[in-house]
């Protein structure tokens, strides 16, 4: 069973799945079918491409995990914070 209340899901706001294919075909309207599957590949690609380069990046500068791991990380560890945690005698 996932997570959700009032529509987000683990902290991430669902979306229509016909606004995010809208999304990649942005710039690709009225082309033909073959073109518009090699500029799909083509961004994609590309995302992943900047992707591996910014990870390769933060780890040879020593980071363990990635910047998005790592604002969750902090963003967990405030939260913490304000948790009590109480021993009950059994």
């Amino acid at each position: 069973m996932t997570y959700d209340r009032g529509g987000r899901r683990y902290d991430h706001m669902t979306t229509n799945l016909s606004e995010c294919v809208n999304k990649v075909f942005r710039g690709c309207r009225n082309i033909p079918i073959t073109a518009l599957v090699k500029s799909t590949y083509s961004r994609c690609r590309q995302y992943f491409v900047d992707r591996g380069r910014k990870a390769q990046r933060e780890l040879q500068s020593g980071q363990i995990y990635c910047s998005k791991v790592m604002k969750e990380i902090q963003k967990n560890q405030e939260k913490a914070y304000s948790d009590i945690v109480r021993i009950d005698d059994i």
